[in-house]
């Protein structure tokens, strides 16, 4: 008899704490569908022709935020960053733009990590004046970018060229700091196989966003 009632306790206890890993589990996931939903109505302001970008952008400087990314041991942009900076170079060259905030990743530590200064010397060899540009080494993430461009440079308009699997997520936090940004898509040869294979980093990175943006 006590067995059998011991069996039972134990059957109850083990279907409370499936019932609370199910409930949790659920609760992820509307979390992260509702981020992706929210984040994702931001894509209207993403410009597909280049020929629109002068339409929006009405204030001087005409500025663009280049989002950082990784670098390698030789101080040079990888390849997704190097898309990003052609595409404002390209952007630049054709004066859609005149000036440019490259903001990422600065190691304050060891020093032998910068993504800003990468950036800007990339630039710069290919023939943007150093006074055009803007290094941002505050800019650790999406929302500390967007937060440095508002606070500190006075940015209240601006062209966000990143990749799109970033995109709409950049929109979302740099136009919930006042900013009237706008979205133009850097296209690597790498894009599809980069975003599949950080889908479940950016499901997280969206929700990061939205608790960021909703207590900041």
């Amino acid at each position: 008899m006590a067995d059998t009632d011991a069996s039972e306790l134990l059957g109850q206890v083990i279907r409370r704490y499936v019932l609370l890993w199910i409930m949790a589990f659920v609760c992820v996931v509307l979390v992260i569908a509702y981020a992706y939903v929210t984040i994702g109505s931001y894509h209207e302001y993403v410009i597909e022709d280049a020929d629109r970008i002068s339409d929006v952008l009405r204030d001087e400087p005409k500025t663009a935020i280049v989002f950082g990314s990784a670098i390698n041991p030789e101080g040079q942009p990888r390849s997704v960053l190097r898309e990003r900076l052609d595409t404002a170079h390209a952007l630049y060259e054709t004066g859609v733009i005149n000036q440019v905030i490259v903001s990422g990743y600065k190691d304050t530590v060891l020093n032998d990590y910068d993504e800003p200064s990468a950036m800007m010397r990339y630039l710069v060899a290919k023939s943007i004046p150093e006074d055009s540009i803007i290094k941002d080494d505050k800019g650790d993430n999406t929302y500390e970018t967007c937060r440095q461009s508002k606070q500190v440079y006075r940015t209240s308009q601006t062209l966000l060229i990143t990749q799109s699997g970033h995109m709409d997520r950049a929109l979302y936090v740099c136009r919930n700091q006042d900013i009237e940004a706008y979205g133009y898509t850097a296209r690597s040869i790498n894009s599809s196989r980069l975003e599949l294979s950080q889908s479940y980093r950016e499901a997280l990175s969206n929700v990061k966003a939205l608790l960021q943006v909703t207590f900041q």
